[in-house]
């Protein structure tokens, strides 16, 4: 019904199709509402195949209250056609969003999703905290899919009231848990980031541990140990250890003249 390609006469296939769009919804505004089997509008259609043109049409189509009485159906407002949700629960703000998610993965044709995801959270703010059967918020999948003016907007407009459903996610996730996680993901695919120094093991502050120990010590009544200068020169240190005792040279010249009279005692001896 929609032109999704259109080449120089465009803008004349959108009128066309606008035209009959609106033709059609005159006679029978229901089907602006009407689900098919998935549950899905048309607005959730539109939404998400990135169909700017028709998000635009669908929503110009409601009216400002939604009046559904004996005397006949007068129309869809805003609010309810853009919180209306599928048999997954996702409401079509949900619908871009996700699909815009899928093609950042492998094109680079998700342009066009995020500009229906800005139509969508600026028409009806509240359906950014509206969650899908797995808890899903339109803001959480926003920041999932890198969506940047999308999650800016949600939280700008986030009330003092607003609780862990208007930010959550899957599994207990939450948009910080998300953006963290992208956030490391970003780094690590970057070749050229810095490096940081945080990255590097940390070594012990032994100047600091010498102090708390010192500090321990005298809280406790009693002095601090002696310190010795040897400590600090490795090699004196080693041979103090191997050599617990150094002789004195008046005992090692007492020692080598002992030696030489008894070697001379001895001689005599054999002399005779």
């Amino acid at each position: 019904m929609f032109p999704v390609n259109c080449g120089n006469d465009g803008n004349d296939s959108e009128t066309k199709s606008g035209n009959f769009v609106k033709k059609i919804l005159g006679m029978c505004p229901r089907l602006l509402k009407q689900q098919n089997f998935m549950g899905e509008t048309p607005l959730h259609v539109a939404a998400k195949y990135g169909n700017v043109f028709a998000v635009k049409l669908l929503i110009g189509q409601c009216v400002d209250h939604h009046v559904d009485s004996e005397s006949g159906f007068c129309g869809v407002s805003k609010q309810m056609l853009l919180r209306m949700k599928n048999n997954a629960g996702d409401t079509a703000l949900h619908e871009s969003i996700l699909m815009g998610l899928k093609l950042h993965k492998y094109t680079d044709q998700w342009s066009k999703h995020l500009k229906v995801a800005k139509i969508l959270s600026t028409e009806a703010i509240e359906v950014m905290y509206d969650g899908n059967a797995l808890g899903e918020t339109p803001l959480y999948l926003a920041v999932k899919a890198g969506f940047h003016y999308v999650v800016r907007n949600g939280l700008v407009n986030m009330d003092a009231h607003a609780t862990s459903t208007y930010y959550g996610g899957s599994d207990g996730k939450t948009i910080l848990h998300e953006a963290r996680f992208l956030h490391f993901i970003a780094l690590q695919d970057d070749p050229h980031r810095p490096k940081d120094p945080n990255d590097a093991p940390r070594r012990p502050n032994l100047d600091s541990q010498a102090e708390n120990s010192t500090e321990n010590t005298e809280q406790e009544g009693r002095d601090p140990p002696p310190r010795s200068d040897d400590s600090r020169n490795p090699e004196t240190s080693q041979e103090s250890n191997l050599n617990p005792k150094t002789p004195s040279i008046n005992e090692e010249s007492a020692k080598l003249s002992d030696m030489a009279n008894n070697a001379e005692a001895e001689k005599g001896d054999d002399a005779v």
